[in-house]
């Protein structure tokens, strides 16, 4: 579909831009920045405020033009920041756009661009949001208008609960109702070949379930991830590969939620509103606004650590786990809620979720009903001094010590009694003993002999990954 007139578009995009962000950040569009630029300057804006917004300065000015047929983003702060690590990232990820900006340009070089006006309206006005056509975005957000207008006030909430939803819905409508989905990897398929090889007893997993979703995705297909939960003994790499899973699903930063610490749920659902320090949850907050300068997406990753643990706290006054019944089932997934703003409903059927557990017995019925229970079992011997041998040789890496030589025997036979949690330790001990002498080899001296607390439990031999 195309418009006859563009410079419509234009001003409304420009007007999302300039006028939507909050007022310590100051958006400058010129008129004479090409239309095909302004999608990418909305995004990295989005991606500006919600990364500075928890320490806004006085002034941030981001300046949007176009230079040498690249998108330059200029970022001018006011005064020094307190979080300086965040600002110069920024200032990266503003790099990135400006190199992207060319390829994106030679991408639609070869036939015309086509672009979707979709309107939305809140408090009865409209606003015009561009989109290339051919990505895929799906609705994540909706609300009644009644709710928008009026905060809230009309089911009987506070003055300040009203003002705070108010706030996030009018933020809400600045970056639109619809969230891409996030695609794998040109080289997935690689990778779960590499996963097979690091996880050799996770490979019917990853073969019936996990190839095959990332086939589906990868071919534009709506298809959802069944809920997963992961079963073993502590310390045999469930949650190291609930992160190797993430990356070859695309995702950078995954929603990690350890449930041994939570005491009412609040970390994935939100807090409700009757209290006065209600704040929406993790998914809410990566859903809407993305995380870790990682745009949002609408099918993340979401990782329950240790899901069993909170089985031990039954006196709670409220049910850590209660969120997840609505997540599991895909029916009550699509009308999914945050306590804290309870009048938007959000559609979470595309969250990818992963638990890890190491007692069945701890995990509630209704609960395990809903996911894909995998065991994680023991790796042969040989197995095991793979990944031991791996851990190895990840770690002399991350020390910046690639010269280090093989294992010696004695050392791998000291890691081998060890669960490989266990063994990562004492074997970056070692490592940081040796460099310290200036050795190229680790000795057995290296090792620190200190029993672990599983020591003083029943020897088991386990375990795979760091």
């Amino acid at each position: 579909m195309q418009y006859k007139n563009l410079d419509v578009i234009r001003f409304d995009v420009r007007n999302e831009l300039t006028q939507n962000a909050p007022k310590w950040l100051r958006v400058r569009v010129p008129e004479t920045l090409p239309i095909i630029w302004l999608n990418p300057a909305r995004v990295f804006a989005s991606l500006a405020e919600s990364t500075l917004s928890r320490y806004a300065p006085l002034e941030v000015i981001l300046r949007m033009r176009e230079r040498e047929g690249h998108l330059k983003i200029d970022i001018v702060l006011s005064a020094s920041h307190p979080r300086t690590d965040e600002v110069e990232d920024l200032k990266r990820v503003a790099g990135h756009y400006e190199l992207l900006s060319d390829l994106l340009l030679k991408s639609i070089k070869p036939s015309p661009v086509k672009f979707v006006v979709a309107k939305r309206t809140l408090q009865k006005t409209a606003v015009a949001t561009l989109r290339v056509a051919g990505q895929r975005d799906v609705t994540v957000f909706r609300w009644a208008v009644s709710h928008a207008q009026h905060g809230g006030t009309d089911i009987g909430r506070d003055e300040d609960s009203s003002k705070r939803i108010r706030k996030t819905l009018a933020k809400l409508e600045g970056t639109g109702f619809t969230r891409p989905l996030c695609m794998p990897p040109s080289d997935s398929q690689e990778q779960l070949d590499g996963m097979v090889q690091t996880f050799p007893h996770l490979a019917p997993f990853i073969k019936t379930v996990v190839r095959p979703h990332i086939g589906m995705v990868a071919m534009g297909r709506n298809h959802r991830f069944p809920p997963v939960l992961l079963v073993g003994p502590p310390g045999i790499g469930k949650t190291f590969f609930a992160n190797a899973l993430a990356r070859v699903l695309g995702i950078s930063s995954p929603l990690f939620v350890p449930m041994a610490s939570e005491a009412n749920g609040g970390a994935i659902a939100g807090s409700a509103t009757f209290w006065s320090n209600s704040s929406p949850g993790q998914l809410f907050e990566a859903l809407a606004w993305g995380k870790s300068l990682v745009p949002p997406e609408a099918n993340p990753l979401l990782i329950v650590d240790e899901i069993d643990k909170v089985g031990r706290s039954r006196n709670l006054q409220f049910d850590p786990l209660g969120a997840l019944y609505s997540l599991l089932e895909v029916e009550t997934a699509r009308s999914f809620q945050d306590l804290s703003l309870p009048d938007v409903f959000i559609d979470a059927s595309h969250v990818r979720i992963l638990a890890t557990a190491n007692d069945l017995a701890e995990i509630p019925e209704p609960i395990l009903s809903r996911m894909l229970v995998v065991q994680v079992g023991q790796p042969s011997r040989v197995q095991l001094k793979k990944i031991v041998a791996r851990i190895y040789r990840g770690l002399a890496e991350k020390l910046a010590f690639e010269s280090m030589r093989e294992m010696p025997a004695d050392v791998l036979d000291a890691a081998l009694l060890l669960s490989p949690r266990e063994s990562k330790v004492r074997l970056e001990c070692a490592i940081a003993s040796a460099v310290v002498e200036g050795r190229t080899t680790i000795q057995m001296s290296d090792w620190p002999g200190f029993a672990s607390g599983a020591q003083h439990a029943t020897r088991r031999q386990i375990g795979f990954v760091a």
